[in-house]
């Protein structure tokens, strides 16, 4: 059955590469010539038609994850990447644990073992490459879920539940419309690529940007929601995560973090403008870099801001996490922390014109968070 899938993979590449080479599929073939395409019309739409079949087989299979034809091969990842490209589309990467797949985790000496909020948790010494930073960090991820092989064991079921009631979902199957989608097995040595770093050893979603070639991320990981909690993601949560605005991956995490809050605060829900994101982003880098929380040098942004967008209506929350701590586990984090302080919670809850979040990682394992908005 894998034969025949790979097969009709194959097919359906080879046939759609030379489709493009004759007709304005995608907008980036070359016209045919007016009394070939006359005389072939029939010819080519068979073609077209019996390739679109075969295509859609194919992704079919892989979306219902059926025992009949998914595919888990390692090239299918390079084979879904060409094709959100050709399609401009966002390519989502579901790592799967499947029975008999494994964790890839690494155990640390326990003079490693990190604490965070006043408890010792597991860790996992890791090279990561955050987008913006423009350096390393060799940081001591902090792997709070993975307690017990209770937990890992767990995980399968977890899968198989995202699987037959989430991503399966009609609610979810109308969103993944802008996607690609490619599934692979924990197993996978994707897996444990250093873009991936952040899914901490655990199933989940990854989602990799092809939309817009100018874009600074372009080809960049935008997305990472590993099953942190031993729960698959509602279908609420799912549908955030599936509508999150274009952005680094550091950013919508934190704009994934406000949104799925459950009271719903309002400030992520208005227009992003990418002059307060950019000093959202510049102060988040700055308080990293100092690795101190505050407000410094407000006026200056609030006078460039003002300046160039004309209101005077200008506010900001900052936030710092745990040491330690994993990007989405931060996110979070920064958000719970704005909601025990009304100040910062009537900045997050408060609807505005135009609003810039983003989180930055300092050297010394924690992650500092900026939010400002404009009225």
């Amino acid at each position: 059955m894998r034969f025949l899938t790979n097969s009709i993979q194959n097919l359906t590449c080879e046939l759609w590469t030379r489709l493009n080479d004759y007709t304005r599929l995608n907008g980036i073939g070359k016209p045919l010539p007016v009394n070939l395409w006359q005389n072939n019309w029939r010819n080519l739409r068979f073609l077209q038609n019996f390739t679109i079949f075969a295509e859609q087989t194919v992704i079919l299979s892989v979306f219902l994850f059926t025992n009949i034809a998914v595919v888990t091969a390692a090239d299918s990842f390079e084979q879904s990447a060409a094709t959100a490209k050709a399609r401009q589309k966002l390519l989502l990467v579901y790592f799967s644990l499947d029975e008999g797949s494994t964790l890839q985790q690494k155990d640390v000496p326990q003079s490693e073992i990190i604490t965070a909020g006043g408890t010792a948790k597991r860790g996992s010494v890791r090279q990561v490459n955050y987008y913006g930073n423009n350096k390393s960090y060799v940081i001591t991820a902090n792997l709070a879920p993975i307690q017990s092989q209770r937990f890992i064991d767990k995980l399968p079921t977890v899968c198989q539940k995202f699987d037959s009631e989430i991503l399966s979902s009609d609610t979810s199957k109308k969103l993944l419309g802008d996607y690609v989608l490619c599934r692979l097995t924990t197993d996978s040595p994707r897996f444990s690529e250093e873009q991936f770093a952040e899914m901490c050893g655990l199933p989940g979603i990854a989602i990799i940007d092809y939309r817009d070639k100018d874009a600074a991320y372009y080809g960049e990981v935008v997305s990472v929601f590993p099953f942190l909690d031993g729960e698959p993601y509602t279908q609420d949560e799912f549908n955030t995560i599936l509508t999150l605005p274009a952005g680094t991956l550091t950013q919508r995490t934190i704009i994934y973090a406000v949104r799925n809050h459950a009271e719903n605060p309002a400030s992520a829900n208005s227009e992003i403008s990418p002059l307060v994101i950019k000093e959202a982003s510049g102060h988040a880098e700055y308080m990293a870099r100092t690795k101190v929380q505050g407000h410094q040098n407000f006026d200056a942004r609030f006078k460039r801001i003002a300046a160039e967008m004309g209101t005077y209506e200008v506010s900001e929350v900052c936030a710092e996490s745990w040491r330690g701590e994993p990007l989405l586990q931060a996110a979070i984090g920064c958000v719970r922390a704005w909601r025990t302080s009304p100040g910062h919670w009537r900045g997050v809850s408060a609807e505005n014109k135009f609003y810039g979040y983003d989180i930055k990682h300092s050297e010394n394992g924690t992650w500092y968070a900026t939010g400002i908005f404009v009225k």
